[in-house]
C-alpha cells in the first residue's frame, strides 16, 4: 500500500495537458517477505568472487574499484512492516545498464541498518554486506568492521560469515573454505542442528531481501520531487503558508505548508526551470527562481526560506567581503581576513534571481566593505570580481545587520570548492570524505584535524573565535565518492548529540567548480542533532542528501579534541629542532610512540647496538624538546641523569604499553632477570617498581628473587610484576617503525603541514 502525504494539492488544468502537480505518494516494500525459496542445497558450489573484487578497490590493481565509474541514482521507500524510512544508492553499469549493486540505508530510531546488496548481471545476488551504523559513510566488507557477510552462488547461501568484534572472523560454509582467513571456520553438515536452522533461515530471509529490494527499485515514477520549509525571520515554522509552481507564466499548482512549514509536492520534469511563489498572511511575498526539475524520482530540495513582515522601513546593511582562501589566525589566535576591494555589489529581489532588474548596486571600499540601504525582503546579492568566483548569496533583511561574504578565488580544471558560512560565535565543523582510502576500506576525509592530504585537498582555516566561513578545496575531483558533512562542534564534543543549535546560524553550503555555482544548500528544519549530511560526488554528479543525525558511536572523528592539533603543530616543530641538533650516532633509529594518553607523541632513540632506548619528550613549560632525565638517590639526594633505559646487549629488551604511561626494561637469562618498570612524569622517567632474581651459585634452576630489595617466591615475583606491567599487552621497542633521522624529520615537516 503506498504512503500519500496530504499536500492540499490545487492543479490548474488545461485542454492540452502541460506542467503538473501529483500528490506525494511513497511506495512500501516488505523487505523479507518469502516471496521464492532458495534452490537445492549444492554442496560443491563456491562463492564467485570475482564481481565484489572487480567493483570494490580491495587492490593495488587497476582492474578494481570499478565502481567508481558507475552511474548512480537514489529512491527512498518506506519499510511496509515498520514504517522505517529506507533510502538507496542503485550502482548501474554505464555500458550495460545492469543494477550490479544496491545499497539499502534504513533509518531505525537513532541508529541504520545499512546493507550492501550485490548482484550479477542476470539479478541473482551475489553477495551480503549487513550491518549496523549510527551515520552511513560508504566503505565496504573489511574484516575489521562488525556486521554479517552473506555468499551466494546460483539462489543458494555457500557461507555465512559474522564478525561481532573488528577482526574476529566467525564462518559457516557448506564446506570447508581453506583459504579462509577466519578464526574459528565450521561445516554444514557439522554444525548441529541449531545451528544449522540458523543458517536456513538466514538463507531464506536474505535471499528474499535481494530479490524484493532488486524490485522495489526498478519501480519508477514519472516526475520528480520538491521539497523545502518555510518560517518567519526568526526560524518559527509558517503554517499554511501558500507555495505556487509556475512555468513561465503559467501557474501550474499550489500547495500549503504543515504545522512545521514543510511542504512536498511530486511536480512534472520541465527543462525551462519553474518559478516558486511563497506568500503567507502578514508577510512579504517571495519568489525563488529557476527550479530545475528533471529527472525522474529525484528529490529536489529548496533552500529554506524565511518571510519577513510587511513594512516599509529601510535597514542599514553592511557587507564584509573578503578572501576565502586566504583566511588565518596571528600569534594571538586573532582571525586575519584580506578584504576584496572593487568587487561589484548587485541587489535583485527574491532568491535565486541572477537576471532580473536590481534594487540596488555597489562596489567595495578598500577593507571590503559595502553599504547598503534596504527596505524589508529577501534578496539575491550578486558579487563578483576578476580572480574570483562570481558569488550568488540570500539576504534577509528584517533589521540592520552586517553580513560576512566569503569569495573563493576562480577555479580550474577538475578543481571544487566547498564554502560552508554561518552567522553568530557557534563552532562549526566541515568534514570531507573522499574517494581515496585510508585504512581498512574507510574513506579518507578533510577535517579539522586532518586538514590536508597528499592529493592537494585542503581545509582553509578551521573555524574559531570570530571567524564564520571554513572552505575546502578538491584539488583534482577524481571518479568516486565525496561525501560532505556539517558538524557542531562544541555539542558534539560535549556529549550533547540531540542538540539543534544549528538551526539558528543562518548556515550555507555552496559548492562551487569551474562554471561557478553548482548547489546551495541550507539546513533542513527537521534536523535531528549535531551532524548534517548535505551532499556527496559520485562520478562529478552533485547529489543533495539533506540528513542528520543524532548518534555519533563508533564515529570518533566527530568530537576529536582540535586543541590536541595545535599541541601537535608544536610538538612536531620541538621535536625537529631537537633532531636537527642531536648528534646521530651509526646505530641510532628514531620513531614515534604514545606513551601515555594525552595523544602527544613521545620521540624514541633506538640504538640498536647497545639495544637501549633514550626519550625525548616536549616540555610543556619551556614549549621545547628536551631529553627525558631518570630521577636517582644518592645519599638521599635526589640527582638527574640522562635517561637511556636498557643497554648491554644480550638479553634486554624494552617494552612499553601503549597510551598506560609505562614502561619495563627486561633482562632474562640463565644466570639472572630483572624488571624495572618505569612511568613518565613530565621530562622525568621515574622509577615504580624493580625485581630481580639470581642464581644460588652452584645450583642449575634455583634462583633466589626480590621485590624492590625485599625478599619474596618466585610466585609472588610474578604475580607482582604482572599486576603492575601486563605483558600480554605489551610492545617490545624492537618491533617500532623506525626511520633514520632525515626520514624522521621529513615525515615531521610532512605531519606539520597536516596540523
Amino acid at each position: 500500500m503506498d504512503a500519500v502525504m496530504s499536500t492540499g494539492i490545487e492543479t490548474e488544468t488545461s485542454e492540452e495537458a502541460g506542467p503538473q502537480l501529483y500528490d506525494v505518494t511513497q511506495d512500501t516494500i516488505d523487505v523479507y517477505a518469502e516471496n521464492r525459496q532458495p534452490n537445492a542445497r549444492d554442496f560443491s558450489l563456491v562463492w564467485d568472487k570475482s564481481l565484489f573484487y572487480t567493483l570494490e578497490d580491495v587492490t593495488a590493481e587497476d582492474t578494481d574499484g570499478q565502481i567508481e565509474k558507475y552511474d548512480v541514482f537514489k529512491k527512498e521507500l518506506l519499510n511496509g512492516v515498520n514504517g522505517n524510512q529506507i533510502e538507496y544508492e542503485i550502482y548501474t553499469n554505464p555500458e550495460t545498464g545492469k543494477m550490479n549493486k544496491i545499497v539499502s540505508i534504513e533509518h531505525q530510531g537513532d541508529s541504520l541498518l545499512l546493507t550492501d546488496y550485490y548482484y550479477l548481471d542476470n539479478g541473482q545476488p551475489n553477495f551480503i554486506y549487513q550491518r549496523t551504523d549510527s551515520i552511513y559513510t560508504p566503505t565496504y566488507a573489511t574484516p575489521d568492521k562488525t556486521g554479517e557477510r552473506f555468499y551466494f552462488n546460483n539462489d543458494t547461501l555457500v557461507k555465512w560469515r559474522w564478525i561481532n568484534v573488528p577482526l574476529q572472523v566467525e564462518e559457516l560454509s557448506l564446506v570447508i573454505d581453506e583459504q579462509s582467513s577466519a578464526q574459528a571456520k565450521y561445516v554444514y553438515n557439522d554444525a548441529g542442528q541449531d545451528k544449522q536452522n540458523e543458517y536456513d533461515a538466514k538463507e531464506i530471509q536474505m535471499l528474499n531481501a535481494a530479490y524484493n529490494t532488486y524490485a522495489a527499485v526498478e519501480k519508477s515514477a514519472d516526475y520528480g520531487n520538491v521539497k523545502g520549509y518555510v518560517s518567519d525571520a526568526d526560524h518559527v515554522p509558517l503554517q499554511n503558508a501558500n507555495i505556487t509552481f509556475f512555468a513561465g507564466t503559467e501557474p501550474v499548482g499550489s500547495i500549503t505548508t504543515d504545522e512545521n512549514g514543510y511542504y512536498e509536492t511530486g511536480i512534472s520534469l520541465y527543462e525551462g526551470g519553474y518559478r516558486v511563489e511563497v506568500s503567507c498572511e502578514g508577510y512579504k511575498a517571495v519568489t525563488i527562481y529557476d527550479v530545475s526539475v528533471n529527472a525522474k524520482n529525484v528529490t529536489t530540495w529548496l533552500e529554506n526560506v524565511c518571510l519577513v513582515a510587511e513594512e516599509t522601513t529601510e535597514h542599514s546593511v553592511w557587507l564584509n567581503i573578503y578572501d576565502g582562501d586566504t583566511v588565518s589566525y596571528d600569534d594571538n589566535a586573532a582571525v586575519i581576513r584580506n578584504g576584496i576591494a572593487g568587487a561589484s555589489v548587485i541587489v535583485r529581489e527574491g532568491i535565486r534571481n541572477t537576471s532580473g532588474d536590481s534594487m540596488a548596486e555597489s562596489t567595495s571600499d578598500d577593507a571590503g566593505s559595502v553599504n547598503l540601504e534596504l527596505s524589508a525582503g529577501v534578496y539575491t546579492l550578486e558579487i563578483s570580481i576578476d580572480g574570483y568566483s562570481r558569488n550568488y548569496e540570500t539576504l534577509i533583511v528584517d533589521g540592520d545587520k552586517t553580513v560576512d561574504i566569503p569569495l573563493v578565488q576562480e577555479i580550474t580544471g577538475d578543481q571544487i570548492k566547498v564554502v560552508l558560512s554561518w552567522n553568530g560565535d557557534a563552532d562549526l565543523d566541515s568534514c570531507l570524505f573522499t574517494p581515496h582510502k585510508a585504512e581498512s576500506g574507510d574513506m579518507a576525509r578533510i577535517n579539522a584535524v586532518n586538514s590536508t592530504d597528499d592529493y592537494g585537498n585542503i581545509l582553509t582555516a578551521d573555524s574559531k573565535d570570530g571567524q564564520t566561513a571554513e572552505v575546502i578545496t578538491i584539488a583534482n575531483r577524481i571518479n568516486g565518492t565525496y561525501k560532505y558533512y556539517v558538524s557542531d562542534y562544541n555539542n558534539c564534543l560535549n556529549g550533547n548529540y540531540t542538540a539543534t543549535d544549528m538551526l539558528t546560524y543562518d548556515i550555507r553550503v555552496t559548492v562551487y567548480d569551474k562554471n561557478g555555482i553548482v548547489a546551495v544548500y541550507t539546513i533542513p528544519r527537521n534536523l535531528r542533532g549535531v551532524i548534517w549530511e548535505v551532499f556527496e560526488i559520485k562520478n562529478g554528479k552533485v547529489v543533495t542528501l539533506q540528513n542528520s543525525y543524532a548518534n555519533l558511536d563508533g564515529n570518533n572523528w566527530w568530537s576529536e579534541d582540535k586543541s590536541v592539533k595545535k599541541k601537535l603543530s608544536e610538538v612536531y616543530v620541538g621535536y625537529r629542532e631537537y633532531l636537527e641538533k642531536y648528534d646521530e650516532g651509526a646505530d641510532d633509529n628514531f620513531a614515534l610512540v604514545y606513551l601515555n594518553n594525552d595523544e602527544i607523541p613521545e620521540l624514541v632513540i633506538y640504538d640498536a647496538y647497545l639495544m637501549s632506548i633514550k626519550l625525548v619528550v616536549f616540555n610543556d613549560s619551556t614549549g621545547m624538546a628536551e631529553m627525558a632525565v631518570e630521577s636517582q638517590t644518592y645519599n638521599n639526594k635526589v640527582t638527574y641523569e640522562e635517561c637511556m633505559l636498557g643497554g648491554g646487549g644480550g638479553s634486554v629488551e624494552e617494552f612499553y604499553i601503549e597510551k598506560e604511561n609505562l614502561i619495563c626494561v627486561s633482562n632474562q637469562n640463565c644466570f639472572y632477570r630483572y624488571d624495572i618498570i618505569y612511568t613518565l612524569d613530565n621530562t622525568e622517567v621515574k622509577k615504580i617498581k624493580e625485581g630481580a632474581g639470581e642464581l644460588i651459585e652452584g645450583e642449575y634452576d634455583k634462583y633466589t628473587w626480590s621485590l624492590d630489595q625485599v625478599e619474596v617466591s618466585e610466585s609472588e615475583y610474578n604475580e607482582e610484576i604482572n599486576k603492575v606491567f601486563d605483558f600480554s599487552r605489551a610492545i617490545s621497542f624492537w618491533h617500532v617503525d623506525y626511520k633514520n633521522k632525515k626520514d624522521m624529520i621529513t615525515w615531521l615537516d610532512k605531519q606539520y603541514c597536516k596540523s
